[in-house]
């Protein structure tokens, strides 16, 4: 929800990221089912990826902004 794609590896670090801009997110919430879209469409309003520059937030982003992973570490 802060504009970053992240991919996480088995270890539920953060391998590799992409801060993305508000046409990027856009196409991004294409790839995604009409009823995900919903849920974090609003939420994405305004969001500017390329406004995120901590280091330390792009691999270790807060637990609000961490998929939900489960138990089998799938996402």
């Amino acid at each position: 929800m802060d504009g970053v794609w992240r991919n996480f590896g088995h270890d539920r670090n953060v391998i590799s990221y992409r801060a993305l801009s508000p046409e990027e997110i856009s196409e991004v919430l294409g790839i995604f089912p009409g009823w995900v879209r919903e849920r974090i469409e609003k939420g994405l309003e305004g969001v500017d990826g390329r406004d995120v520059t901590d280091i330390e937030q792009l691999l270790h982003p807060r637990e609000e902004l961490l998929p939900k992973f489960e138990d089998d570490g799938g996402l």
